[in-house]
Protein backbone atom coordinates (compact mmCIF):
# COMPACT_ATOMS: atom_id res chain seq x y z
CA UNK A 1 0.00 0.00 0.00
CA UNK A 2 2.74 2.39 0.98
CA UNK A 3 4.61 1.91 -2.76
CA UNK A 4 3.57 4.93 -5.42
CA UNK A 5 5.23 3.12 -8.20
CA UNK A 6 6.63 -0.56 -9.13
CA UNK A 7 7.81 -3.14 -11.35
CA UNK A 8 6.52 -6.79 -11.91
CA UNK A 9 7.37 -8.63 -15.33
CA UNK A 10 8.09 -6.01 -17.35
CA UNK A 11 4.68 -4.21 -16.16
CA UNK A 12 5.19 -0.76 -14.47
CA UNK A 13 2.17 -0.35 -12.10
CA UNK A 14 1.96 3.29 -10.82
CA UNK A 15 -0.43 3.48 -7.57
CA UNK A 16 -0.57 6.96 -7.04
CA UNK A 17 -2.11 9.57 -9.56
CA UNK A 18 -0.12 12.77 -8.20
CA UNK A 19 3.12 10.31 -9.21
CA UNK A 20 1.97 9.73 -12.48
CA UNK A 21 1.43 13.59 -12.88
CA UNK A 22 4.22 14.42 -11.51
CA UNK A 23 6.64 12.18 -12.69
CA UNK A 24 5.50 11.53 -16.52
CA UNK A 25 5.21 15.11 -17.64
CA UNK A 26 1.14 15.56 -17.16
CA UNK A 27 1.36 18.65 -15.62
CA UNK A 28 4.09 20.22 -17.96
CA UNK A 29 1.61 18.88 -21.07
CA UNK A 30 -1.03 20.45 -19.42
CA UNK A 31 0.74 23.72 -19.02
CA UNK A 32 2.19 23.86 -22.38
CA UNK A 33 -1.77 23.08 -23.66
CA UNK A 34 -3.27 26.06 -21.22
CA UNK A 35 -0.40 28.17 -22.49
CA UNK A 36 -1.19 27.45 -25.74
CA UNK A 37 -5.05 28.57 -25.25
CA UNK A 38 -4.38 31.39 -23.27
CA UNK A 39 -2.08 32.51 -26.69
CA UNK A 40 -5.36 31.54 -28.90
CA UNK A 41 -7.72 34.15 -26.90
CA UNK A 42 -4.59 36.56 -26.97
CA UNK A 43 -5.22 36.58 -30.42
CA UNK A 44 -9.05 36.99 -30.54
CA UNK A 45 -9.93 40.23 -31.29
CA UNK A 46 -12.83 40.17 -28.32
CA UNK A 47 -9.99 40.37 -24.89
CA UNK A 48 -7.24 42.50 -23.85
CA UNK A 49 -4.87 40.65 -21.68
CA UNK A 50 -2.53 42.31 -19.13
CA UNK A 51 1.40 41.51 -20.38
CA UNK A 52 1.82 40.23 -16.64
CA UNK A 53 -0.99 37.50 -17.25
CA UNK A 54 0.96 34.57 -19.30
CA UNK A 55 3.20 34.23 -16.43
CA UNK A 56 0.51 33.41 -13.95
CA UNK A 57 -0.72 31.00 -16.03
CA UNK A 58 1.91 28.56 -14.71
CA UNK A 59 0.27 29.71 -10.79
CA UNK A 60 -3.48 27.94 -11.93
CA UNK A 61 -3.93 24.65 -10.28
CA UNK A 62 -4.52 21.43 -12.42
CA UNK A 63 -8.36 22.07 -12.89
CA UNK A 64 -7.94 25.26 -13.83
CA UNK A 65 -5.28 24.54 -16.50
CA UNK A 66 -7.22 21.57 -17.27
CA UNK A 67 -9.83 24.36 -18.01
CA UNK A 68 -7.86 26.52 -20.23
CA UNK A 69 -6.38 24.23 -22.29
CA UNK A 70 -10.19 23.34 -23.35
CA UNK A 71 -11.84 26.59 -23.35
CA UNK A 72 -11.08 27.57 -27.13
CA UNK A 73 -11.67 24.46 -28.57
CA UNK A 74 -15.07 23.89 -29.96
CA UNK A 75 -16.04 26.97 -27.81
CA UNK A 76 -19.84 28.24 -28.86
CA UNK A 77 -19.31 31.08 -26.60
CA UNK A 78 -16.43 32.06 -29.10
CA UNK A 79 -17.48 31.07 -32.17
CA UNK A 80 -20.46 33.51 -31.92
CA UNK A 81 -17.88 36.72 -30.71
CA UNK A 82 -21.17 37.12 -28.23
CA UNK A 83 -18.80 39.23 -26.02
CA UNK A 84 -21.70 41.34 -24.33
CA UNK A 85 -22.90 37.80 -22.99
CA UNK A 86 -19.05 37.19 -21.16
CA UNK A 87 -19.49 40.52 -19.47
CA UNK A 88 -23.91 39.59 -18.75
CA UNK A 89 -22.57 36.54 -17.12
CA UNK A 90 -19.72 37.73 -15.17
CA UNK A 91 -21.99 39.92 -13.28
CA UNK A 92 -24.61 38.12 -13.06
CA UNK A 93 -22.66 34.59 -11.44
CA UNK A 94 -19.61 36.47 -9.82
CA UNK A 95 -21.23 40.31 -8.99
CA UNK A 96 -17.98 40.91 -11.34
CA UNK A 97 -17.76 44.10 -13.87
CA UNK A 98 -15.59 43.47 -16.63
CA UNK A 99 -13.99 46.47 -18.32
CA UNK A 100 -14.43 47.08 -22.04
CA UNK A 101 -13.24 49.40 -24.08
CA UNK A 102 -14.97 51.23 -27.18
CA UNK A 103 -14.96 48.51 -29.27
CA UNK A 104 -16.58 46.16 -26.74
CA UNK A 105 -13.26 44.82 -26.40
CA UNK A 106 -12.92 42.89 -22.60
CA UNK A 107 -9.91 43.68 -20.63
CA UNK A 108 -8.32 41.32 -18.31
CA UNK A 109 -6.02 42.10 -16.06
CA UNK A 110 -5.82 40.13 -13.23
CA UNK A 111 -5.36 36.40 -12.29
CA UNK A 112 -9.09 36.58 -10.54
CA UNK A 113 -10.53 38.08 -14.10
CA UNK A 114 -8.47 35.84 -15.96
CA UNK A 115 -10.19 32.88 -13.48
CA UNK A 116 -13.69 34.10 -14.07
CA UNK A 117 -13.38 34.06 -17.47
CA UNK A 118 -11.68 30.84 -17.90
CA UNK A 119 -14.85 29.75 -15.98
CA UNK A 120 -17.43 31.67 -18.23
CA UNK A 121 -16.06 29.55 -21.30
CA UNK A 122 -15.92 26.46 -19.65
CA UNK A 123 -19.32 26.97 -19.15
CA UNK A 124 -19.51 26.25 -15.49
CA UNK A 125 -22.01 28.16 -14.32
CA UNK A 126 -26.00 27.24 -14.14
CA UNK A 127 -28.96 29.27 -12.81
CA UNK A 128 -32.52 27.35 -11.44
CA UNK A 129 -35.04 29.33 -13.37
CA UNK A 130 -37.54 28.22 -10.36
CA UNK A 131 -35.80 29.43 -7.57
CA UNK A 132 -33.41 31.98 -9.45
CA UNK A 133 -30.68 30.47 -8.05
CA UNK A 134 -26.93 30.60 -9.78
CA UNK A 135 -24.46 27.88 -8.93
CA UNK A 136 -21.38 26.04 -9.96
CA UNK A 137 -21.77 22.72 -11.95
CA UNK A 138 -19.21 20.15 -12.85
CA UNK A 139 -22.36 18.71 -15.29
CA UNK A 140 -21.77 19.94 -18.70
CA UNK A 141 -24.34 16.96 -20.22
CA UNK A 142 -26.92 19.00 -22.45
CA UNK A 143 -30.38 18.47 -21.59
CA UNK A 144 -32.93 18.20 -24.62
Amino acid sequence: KSMDIFKINEMLFINSRNVYESHFGFVAELQTKAETSFFELIADDGFSFDEDLSNKISKLSKNELKKLANSTKNNPILQKKNYSAIVRQAKKYEKHDFETDENGCIKISSQKELKILISILNRDYNLNDATRERFFTKNKKLLR
